[in-house]
């Protein structure tokens, strides 16, 4: 039977060999770790699917592999005794035949599992069940919806096939690798093996003894961690040897970064008894009066977690300012005027990012981020600008990727169809990561000024509050001019107060100024 490396997750398409721990002639169980791989967004075990003996081993550490390539061979049961084994040859086959025919029969009846989400994601709540049982599906169909902390996203048939059965209803909380369903029909052979990394990642892996408080050194010296896992740690400014690792062999999971992160920032407060993340506990509210207790939604617990973060991380100042956006706004209404019907609306946020892009251009300090652990700044080559959108569910931040080589109208279109998806829970995880600055407008809805929080680990964020006719001494007499209030947050550890008004200083230019935008961006 050949035990092949299965779907890791959307857009995953090979992985890693970190570790082998078995070699050919070893006996094992279904469960058992064959390989360990790491992707770009995860570390996961690849288990044995049944009992047997391992004949041969396809990779060794190092390798990078590619989804559906052969890792072992493994047959037959493994042998109580392997004296006993090798003197009795001639029955040898019969054993070996069982698991070949159960992969012969997989395509009838086939388990549809809740796949790899992403990094440090370990569970869901099923928010839709698109499908009963007796349905008949096509592939590609969205079978269910899935809330994480980060997003919903579809699950989709992987094959033709017809719903034997429902496992999970709607409000579920379900782990990766849970059964959802079970199908029939169709070729469906990889949609079980998809799922057998996770089964096994799910489960709480013992905590190595003696490892005490401080993450474990193996004999090279080395704290052992994934690259995701070290990526995670240096955004967060978390040194690994700092940090007590809970899987195999004393590894260090993300999930256990974020473990220590929170026991950091809980300590200043961790004299409070029975205060969970160091928040003091809260009184019995039902004593004064009426009262009614609703569960945070999943993202709305995210929202707090890494808000948290950058409070407690980036010591943080707002500088404020003030940009006469009239003749900007005046253009922005022509471009708007002479698009077709239908066209997206060309926004002051549109005409933000451009502004930012040409302003980072020339301060690219404010597109790093602080590297505690190495002493390092790193320095981005890329113009990713978030946008804040306000939905239902909470606060989401989609990315506009290459901002710096779209057009207005592209980035129109774009802004329009990243906030819809936000609206509607369709964005997917990618979506909104590998953002370099932020950009989030409350114009719309009003206010003076704020002081927005900066998405860790970028190092700061552009708000913008609403615009207002105000008297402006120009010319040697006050006329009216459009003011748009701006407020700028940006970490102390790398920005300067001064490097702060210079930059503020520089939007104000641009946006003042609607040609010089259009050419400098």
């Amino acid at each position: 039977m050949e035990l092949r490396l299965p779907e890791l997750g959307e857009g995953i398409t090979d992985a890693t060999v970190v570790n082998v721990p078995v070699k050919p002639g070893q006996p094992v169980k279904a469960g058992d770790t064959v390989i360990e791989v790491e992707t770009d967004k995860a570390s996961m075990p690849i288990p044995a699917t049944g009992d047997g003996t391992v004949n041969e081993v396809r990779v060794k550490q190092g390798d990078k592999i590619k989804v559906g390539a052969v890792i072992a061979v493994i047959g037959g049961a493994a042998p109580a005794a392997r004296g006993e084994a090798t003197k009795a040859a001639p029955p040898a086959p019969a054993p070996a035949a069982k698991p070949q025919a159960a992969n012969h029969v997989a395509p009838a009846r086939r388990e549809f599992t809740l796949p790899n989400l992403g990094e440090g994601i370990e569970n869901g709540i099923v928010v839709a069940v698109n499908v009963k049982p007796g349905d008949t599906v096509a592939a590609g169909q969205e079978l269910f919806t899935i809330e994480t902390d980060k997003a919903s996203m579809p699950l989709p048939a992987d094959a033709d096939g017809m719903v034997e059965e429902l496992r999970v209803k709607q409000g579920d909380r379900v782990n990766i690798g849970a059964v959802l369903a079970v199908l029939s029909g169709g070729n469906g052979s990889a949609a079980k093996p998809q799922a057998a990394p996770a089964i096994v990642k799910s489960q709480p892996a013992p905590v190595p003894s003696g490892n005490g408080s401080a993450g474990v050194i193996n004999d090279k010296g080395i704290v052992p961690a994934g690259p995701a896992t070290r990526r995670y740690a240096r955004e967060h400014g978390v040194a690994l040897v700092e940090v007590p690792g809970t899987a195999r062999g004393g590894r260090i999971t993300v999930d256990d970064v974020k473990t220590h992160i929170r026991g950091r920032m809980s300590t200043p407060v961790a004299h409070a008894p029975g205060s969970p993340g160091g928040a003091p506990p809260l009184p019995d509210f039902s004593k004064y009066g009426p009262i009614e207790k609703k569960p945070l939604s999943n993202i709305r617990k995210k929202i707090a977690e890494n808000l948290t973060i950058a409070w407690h991380t980036a010591p943080a100042v707002t500088q404020f300012d003030l940009a006469d956006i009239t003749d900007l706004e005046a253009g922005r209404k022509r471009i708007t005027e002479g698009l077709p019907k239908g066209s997206p609306k060309v926004t002051m946020t549109v005409l933000a990012i451009k502004a930012v892009v040409a302003a980072l251009r020339e301060f690219p300090n404010f597109a790093a981020s602080l590297d505690m652990a190495n002493g390092e700044v790193v320095f981005k080559q890329y113009f990713h600008v978030g946008i804040a959108v306000d939905t239902e569910r909470g606060l989401v931040v989609p990315v506009i990727r290459d901002a710096e080589k779209k057009s207005i109208r592209d980035l129109a279109l774009e802004v329009a169809t990243l906030a819809e998806k936000a609206r509607t829970g369709k964005l997917a995880i990618d979506e909104m990561r590998g953002g370099t600055f932020t950009i989030t407008n409350l114009g719309g809805i009003g206010g003076t000024a704020f002081s927005p929080i900066i998405n860790y680990p970028e190092v700061a964020i552009l708000g913008m509050s609403r615009s207002s006719i105000q008297p402006v001494f120009k010319d040697g007499q006050f006329v009216p001019r459009l003011m748009m209030p701006l407020c700028l947050t940006y970490d102390h550890r790398i920005i300067d107060g001064a490097d702060g008004a210079r930059f503020t200083t520089r939007l104000v230019q641009l946006f003042s100024d609607p040609i010089r935008l259009l050419m400098e961006s």
